[in-house]
């Protein structure tokens, strides 16, 4: 009742297009749909304006994404050291995602993700300190202890399973999620709740 009250009250949320929203995303989301059992929270990411969907829309991942914040030596570095991990580079491969909403708005308009098919995920629930330990990271001096000591430890703390409990959490600032699949559903943020509701039952 509460679900058809809120499509009701929005013109753009309309029954139909529910319908064939929900119908796209059962048919090639399954994967991502068995975890948000319980959930509180969808994963999200930042885009550009021109990016935002009006609905929904499909995208592909990046495999060679370039480094935005951080030097090219420690976003190598991160690379390899993932691969080995991780069996994937989380820099170059990976798209990333959080829970946050304030997090993305950093980096633009927030839209849901849904990964299409099977996916692999990295996922930490506090970044901070990591991301501290990148702003460390001199160019020009040497950071083999910054690495070994302080970066390659909280890399090591990434999970790896379970992205569920990431997903029942509480959507706190400073948590990341790296998804690595093909392709994925951007969604426009007006269907946040509706999703939320539906498959989080």
């Amino acid at each position: 009742m509460r679900l058809q009250q809120h499509l009701n009250e929005s013109g753009f949320m309309t029954t139909a297009n529910w319908e064939a929203l929900k119908a796209d995303l059962d048919k090639k989301c399954k994967p991502y749909i068995k975890e948000l059992k319980g959930a509180k929270s969808l994963l999200i990411r930042g885009v550009a304006q021109p990016k935002v969907p009006q609905f929904m829309t499909i995208r592909s991942v990046r495999k060679d994404r370039n480094p935005r914040l951080i030097d090219t030596k420690l976003h190598m570095k991160l690379g390899k050291l993932s691969k080995e991990l991780f069996g994937w580079n989380i820099r170059s491969e990976g798209l990333f995602t959080t829970k946050s909403e304030i997090d993305v708005r950093m980096w633009g308009k927030p839209v849901i993700i849904f990964p299409i098919g099977n996916f692999k995920y990295v996922w930490k629930d506090d970044v901070t300190e990591l991301y501290k330990q990148y702003d460390s990271w001199n160019p020009f001096g040497d950071n083999e202890n910054i690495f070994e000591l302080d970066i390659e430890p909280e890399i090591r703390g990434y999970h790896t399973d379970n992205i569920n409990k990431y997903l029942r959490m509480p959507a706190k600032i400073t948590s990341e999620c790296i998804i690595n699949c093909n392709t994925y559903y951007s969604i426009n943020m007006k269907w946040y709740q509706t999703l939320l509701t539906y498959y989080g039952k």
